[in-house]
This record gives C-alpha cells, sequence and structure tokens, in this order.
C-alpha cells in the first residue's frame, strides 16, 4: 500500500465529524485533491462508524489504506460480543453501492469491519511512495478433477 493513516476515535456526538474528517483529508492530501474519491471514502467511513455506535461501542480504531487501485477502509470497535454487525438495510444497500467489496467479523479484540472503494490507477499514479504494490495475477490453486481456479481473496 501507498498510504496508510491510523486514529483512534472516542465514540459520542464529536466522532462523526471528526471520522468524517480524518478519511477525507486522508484520501485529498494523499491524492492532491481527488475530492470525488475523498467524498466516497468519507461517507463510508461515516457509515461504518454509525453502525459501531448503534452497536453500543465505545471507540473506534479506525485505518484509512491508499492502494493502488483501491481505497481500504477499516473500523474495529469494541462492540459488546452478540451485538449486531447490521442495524439498517438502507445504510447497507448505500454501502454496497458504493463499494466493491465489504465485510465484518469478529476476532478477539473486538468487531472489525473492512469496505474496499474503488478509485483509478490514472489518480494514484503520481504517488511518491516506496513499496507501490506490484499488480500481479490473482492466485490460483488446484481444484479437484484437474484445472485452475482462483483463489478467493482474503479481507483482513
Amino acid at each position: 500500500m501507498c498510504i496508510t493513516r491510523q486514529a483512534r476515535i472516542p465514540l459520542g456526538k464529536d466522532s462523526f465529524p471528526l471520522s468524517r474528517r480524518f478519511a477525507y483529508t486522508a484520501i485529498a492530501a494523499g491524492l492532491g485533491g481527488n475530492f470525488a474519491l475523498a467524498d466516497d471514502v468519507a461517507l463510508v467511513t461515516n457509515e461504518l462508524v454509525t453502525s459501531s455506535y448503534l452497536a453500543c461501542a465505545d471507540t473506534v480504531d479506525l485505518g484509512i489504506e491508499l492502494h493502488s487501485d483501491h481505497v481500504t477502509v477499516i473500523v474495529r470497535d469494541d462492540r459488546p460480543h452478540g451485538s449486531p454487525t447490521s442495524v439498517n438495510e438502507t445504510r447497507e444497500q448505500l454501502l454496497d453501492a458504493v463499494t466493491m467489496s465489504r465485510a465484518s467479523f469478529v476476532d478477539r479484540s473486538g468487531t472489525v469491519a473492512v469496505a474496499r472503494i474503488a478509485c483509478s490507477s490514472r489518480a494514484t499514479k503520481k504517488l511518491t511512495c516506496g513499496d507501490r504494490p506490484y499488480l500481479a495475477p490473482p492466485p490460483r490453486v488446484r481444484i479437484a478433477g484437474g484445472g485452475w481456479a482462483l483463489r478467493p481473496a482474503r479481507i483482513a
């Protein structure tokens, strides 16, 4: 990845504008003013943080990763185990419309929501990053009976 930004945000009435501003600034500054992509990332970030808030979490760890062809938003919260990961069908439809993929899961430290937003590689071409990813073909696995299949991508 080319750019990574992280923040811990306590949840409350000020957390929503703070999380949007954090996400927007990370992308707009990193890409020299790609405001449309920054708007999408801020929107997705806000929806994921809102979901954490509605599930009674106290704090979120927010991560924004800018890759050569997508942005990954990661929201890790401390909601009580057993709290719902999805609380609003409209919110789910909005996230599906803006993101290329998303997932949520629970691990030992809390609930993690991950969303990926597509961006043009033309927009990231001018990034100066020493670890620009090599765009290798997707990994394949041999399937029973012969032949090959694409290995499903793991979101982590």
